[in-house]
């Protein structure tokens, strides 16, 4: 059956006789289970292909499961490579690692120490892996070491931070910062202690000396004469010693963080942030005066210096500051002003007081010897008289002079002036007293003039000084060289006085020009004078702009004294008219006012013996009523007049009368200092003379002088 139905299924089935009806069956049958077939065939074909399908999708599956473990299986080599590679990392970090790396069992000892660690220690790994950190710690820090890993052990802090001290192999110490934790497993136990260990030694040994540093500089900043303190840029006080916490009257603990405003009084404030600001500003330090009421409620002077400190870039970050009182020493440079002032007064005194007996001694001596008739003996007694009065008069002017110059109250009348004939001619005026004291001078001067500006009677009073400070210390004959030259390269004079005389040792040279210093301080003081003269001369010099030095080869090997001055341009010519007109008369009308009777007495008896008219008054008011009915030339007025009417009180009378415009007023005084000067001309007076009045100069003054007969009133 089976066989036919493959048969039938091939298409090969045997034909049957259409009219048999089994055949009818079997054809009908085989329609049936042809039918059944292609049935059966198409679920066949259906399950074929759902199989077919089922195997694709599975097969599809399968093979990404496989892409999938395959790939898993790629990074998890990966990973082991990788995790290979950070172990070696780990490895050389932890062998390489510029810190020390230990691992420890619960007890301390040592399981794992990397190279470092045996550097900072001393010594070698197997060394260190026979021993705990008990064995190397220094013996005061073992407790704190123990305490610290308990607590990280017990979970009291997941990681402890400490400085502790090792004892290095070879015995020294090594200060070290360890940080330190432990490795729990899975259920939280700690296992093992690991720790990562610094050198600190250096930073330590650094902390120290910084320590060391600021406790000096504490030290220091404390024992200072003064007030110190240091601000932030902002103001804001970060230091103060002691001193300045007292002064301040502010305890440190409220200074620090505070500003000048909020500790000072507005003005004071205002005056020290000020200053501190210029400091910052300029980068550089300054000196400041400040005032504070310290807390003895007294207002403080201070010479305060200010400086900036510079931050890690070299910008101003602090400012420092460190205030010297000055109070006392002000007060004493009043008290020294003080006494200054009444020292200057008391020579100005003592000066008029003096000049006003010379001037009578000196007017007297000129007098007898203008009347004549005197034995040899008795002429030459009056010359003594006149050397010596002249020599008291010498003595009080430089006295005077040097007080003046020391107090910078010298006026300098200026003018361009040729030093070759000065020289020449102060020269002179020395001659005939050098060849006297058996010395011969030697003038040796440029024949073209030396122009300078200068005033021409202090620097003839300076080379004066110094011929006869060459006169004067000489004991045996000998020469005196005085030679003048240009130095045009500098565009200076110079003038030299060389003696042959006794000469100076080293000491007396260092202190020559001070005032009071002398070469010689015997007992009999044969040369006499008060050491006044050298001084001078080196005051009036570099009032001038110059300078003077001196030489010596030492005692009896003579001395050199050589003046630098500045020179100028030769003055131009020219022509000005004078102030009033000249008129030389042989004959004037004088009125002399003046308290003092001899005074008044030689001197009158000087101006008729000259041949010129004279009245007097003791006064000033009759002094004023007599220059109203004489209607004289020249009236000469002394200053200190009693009856309180004095000189500048008679001067400005004077210039009120119209009458008495044309007179030619002059001032004679004992006072001779430049302030006398200008109030009397402020008085009204032409001229000032200071006494004793000199015969030639009252001869000078009468042959000629200005006459202002038009002269407008005040």
């Amino acid at each position: 059956m089976l066989e036919f139905f493959a048969r039938v299924l091939r298409g090969r089935a045997p034909a049957a006789p259409q009219s048999d009806p089994a055949l009818k069956a079997a054809v009908a049958g085989k329609r049936d289970a042809e039918d059944n077939l292609r049935e059966s065939q198409a679920q066949l074909q259906r399950a074929y292909a759902e199989l077919e399908l089922r195997v694709k999708e599975r097969t599809s599956e399968l093979a990404s499961a496989n892409r999938q473990l395959m790939a898993e299986v790629d990074e998890r080599k990966r990973l082991e490579q990788e995790l290979r590679r950070r172990l070696d990392q780990l490895r050389i970090t932890y062998s390489c690692a510029p810190i020390g790396i230990c691992e420890t069992d619960l007890n301390g000892r040592y399981l794992s120490v990397n190279e470092r660690f045996c550097e900072i220690t001393g010594y070698a790994q197997d060394e260190l892996l026979a021993r705990g950190y008990q064995d190397i710690t220094h013996p005061d820090d073992v407790s704190l070491n123990v305490r610290e890993y308990e607590r990280v052990k017990n979970g009291e802090i997941p990681i402890a931070h400490f400085e502790k001290r090792y004892i290095h192999k070879d015995g020294r110490i090594v200060w070290i910062a360890i940080t330190g934790s432990v490795v729990r497993d899975e259920s939280g136990t700690p296992v093992l202690g690991i720790g990562a260990v610094e050198d600190i030694t250096d930073r330590k040994k650094g902390q120290e000396a910084l320590l060391e540093s600021e406790q000096r500089f504490v030290r220091f900043m404390q024992h200072l004469p003064g007030l110190a303190w240091i601000k932030d840029v902002g103001g804001r006080y970060v230091f103060v010693n002691d001193a300045a916490e007292r002064a301040f009257r502010t305890p440190r603990a409220l200074l620090y963080g505070k500003t000048d405003h909020e500790i000072f009084p507005p003005d004071a404030a205002a005056q020290f942030s000020e200053n501190d600001r210029h400091v910052i500003e300029s980068g550089a330090g300054m000196r400041f005066i400040e005032t504070l009421v310290h807390d003895d409620d007294i207002t403080h002077h201070s010479v305060v210096s200010k400086f900036p400190i510079p931050g890690p870039h070299g910008n101003v970050a602090l400012v420092g500051g460190i205030a010297i009182d000055i109070t006392d020493r002000l007060q004493a440079e009043e008290a020294l002003k003080l006494a200054d002032r009444r020292k200057d007064e008391f020579l100005a005194m003592l000066g008029h007081e003096l000049r006003n007996p010379l001037a009578g001694i000196l007017n007297g001596v000129e007098v007898l010897g203008q009347l004549g008739g005197q034995s040899g003996e008795a002429e030459g007694m009056r010359a003594v008289i006149a050397r010596q009065a002249r020599h008291m008069v010498h003595i009080v002017d430089d006295l005077l002079d040097v007080t003046r110059i020391m107090r910078g109250k010298i006026v300098l009348r200026k003018s361009r002036l040729d030093l070759v004939q000065l020289v020449r001619d102060v020269a002179e005026d020395h001659r005939l007293s050098l060849e006297n004291q058996k010395a011969k001078l030697h003038l040796h001067v440029p024949s073209a003039s030396l122009w300078c500006e200068g005033d021409s009677t202090r620097l003839s009073q300076t080379v004066s000084n110094l011929l006869a400070n060459a006169a004067k210390f000489m004991d045996a004959p000998g020469d005196v060289y005085i030679e003048v030259w240009a130095d045009s390269e500098r565009r200076r004079a110079l003038i030299s006085v060389r003696d042959t005389g006794v000469g100076m040792d080293s000491q007396t040279l260092r202190g020559i020009f001070q005032p009071f210093v002398q070469a010689e301080r015997t007992l009999d003081r044969s040369r006499g004078g008060m050491g006044l003269g050298l001084a001078l001369v080196k005051g009036v010099v570099e009032l001038h702009g110059g300078r003077v030095a001196a030489v010596s080869g030492g005692i009896g090997r003579g001395s050199q004294f050589t003046i630098e001055l500045p020179t100028c341009a030769a003055p131009e010519t020219k022509t000005t008219a004078p102030a009033g007109t000249t008129e030389p008369l042989a004959r004037r009308r004088v009125l002399l006012i003046d308290d003092r009777r001899d005074a008044i007495l030689a001197s009158k008896k000087m101006l008729e013996l000259a041949g010129h008219e004279v009245f007097t008054a003791s006064d000033g008011p009759g002094g004023l009523a007599l220059a109203r009915a004489m209607r004289p030339d020249a009236i000469l007025c002394d200053i200190g007049l009693p009856d309180g009417m004095s000189g500048y009180d008679v001067a400005t009378a004077i210039r009120l009368e119209p009458t008495l415009q044309g007179v030619y007023l002059v001032a004679v005084s004992g006072y001779g200092q430049e302030e006398d000067r200008q109030k009397a001309r402020q008085s009204g007076f032409d001229n000032h003379m200071t006494k004793p009045v000199s015969m030639a100069n009252l001869e000078k003054l009468m042959v000629t002088f200005p006459r202002f007969p038009e002269r407008a009133l005040p």
